[in-house]
């Protein structure tokens, strides 16, 4: 057997961030919610990377629904080490902010941060069997408020702030 080797931090450092952008994009469409993903677009500058609607979008993917609610998030992958921006707390986690956040227009936005495990087993982040794909990644949420948050701030997000199935309806309330 030949003994796997760490990847350099930048190719880690990518693929925490795109475990983050499945992570949400798996949640939203098993909600039966859109889910655009503004990576490059207007809302980059703002920080945002997805928007997430309360309803679906039409069959051929263009048609919505013009009655419902919209939440903005910036996603970010990462895990719990001294060597990473996310520090395990006992109450809560301590976040710094690589990138500034902003809130557009009165749209609830939110900070989403994705869990992922230590880097020494980072094998074990995904598991493809015949039946499944398990990710292993626990979500957390944030609420910006309408300052925003600036890049290097450190974000106290309390560890009862996981987000999952239950809680997807109320970020919209």
């Amino acid at each position: 057997m030949i003994a796997k080797k760490t990847p350099p931090e930048e190719v880690l450092s990518h693929v925490k961030g795109r475990i983050g952008e499945i992570y949400i994009e798996a949640l939203s469409l098993s909600h039966n919610l859109t889910c655009q993903n503004c990576k490059g677009g207007e809302y980059d500058s703002l920080g945002i990377d997805y928007l997430l609607f309360n309803y679906p979008q039409g069959v051929k993917r263009n048609i919505l629904i013009e009655d419902g609610k919209q939440i903005n998030l910036q996603v970010k992958g990462t895990s719990i080490s001294s060597k990473t921006m996310l520090k395990d707390k006992s109450d809560h986690y301590l976040y710094t902010l690589s990138k500034s956040v902003y809130k557009a227009g009165g749209i609830k936005t939110y900070l989403i941060v994705i869990c992922i495990p230590e880097e020494e087993i980072y094998e074990e982040w995904i598991q493809i069997e015949p039946e499944k794909i398990l990710l292993f990644a626990k979500a957390y949420y944030y609420e910006v408020m309408s300052g925003g948050l600036k890049e290097g701030n450190k974000i106290k997000i309390p560890k009862s702030n996981i987000l999952d199935k239950n809680v997807l309806f109320r970020l919209f309330d």
